[in-house]
């Protein structure tokens, strides 16, 4: 984790044109438009708070315990904001809710990785907790929902798909 969030602040930090540096270019927007320095704004490695697990929206959906999509949403963001410091190793993680939801406004691609047996393609509280690709076409400034990838390491024969590509009878997942 260390070394992820080094580097994406070292790529943020290079002194080369926004154009040919969209790590830049996008730090460099959210760092004015929040008013932090660059190496904050380049923020990227983003979990739950220290000691949790999962954002729990499964548990929400399961249990009936919420109104709409838009609730599921703000869960998500509330519980997976913290952010990992390469500058202050051992400090634990820090809410950074501003700047993930800055970052995730600006994704083209969500990807997450279907690592259990238990959990299959198909479950709906599984997508919930655990796909953001909604929540990003949700975040972004033009509406435009980005492609969703899914890799399923179950198996000896681990694959990534393109989830439009897997038959799945849920309407939010089209």
């Amino acid at each position: 984790m260390n070394l992820l969030d080094r580097a994406v602040k070292m790529v943020a930090e290079l002194d080369e044109p926004a154009e040919q540096n969209f790590v830049r270019k996008h730090a460099l927007e959210q760092a004015q438009a929040l008013g932090i320095d660059i190496r904050e704004a380049a923020t990227r490695v983003f979990s739950n708070a220290s000691g949790s697990y999962s954002s729990n929206i499964n548990l929400a959906v399961e249990n009936s315990t919420w109104n709409d999509e838009k609730q599921l949403q703000d869960m998500y963001l509330s519980r997976k904001s913290f952010a990992f410091d390469c500058d202050a190793p051992g400090a634990g993680m820090t809410e950074k809710r501003k700047v993930f939801e800055m970052a995730l406004s600006t994704a083209d691609a969500t990807f997450q990785n279907l690592d259990s047996s238990e959990i299959s393609l198909t479950d709906v509280s599984h997508y919930f907790d655990s796909d953001p690709t909604n929540l990003v076409q949700n975040l972004r400034k033009d509406g435009k929902k980005p492609s969703a990838y899914i890799a399923d390491t179950t198996t000896a024969n681990a694959q990534v798909k393109i989830v439009t590509e897997i038959s799945i009878p849920f309407p939010y997942l089209v």
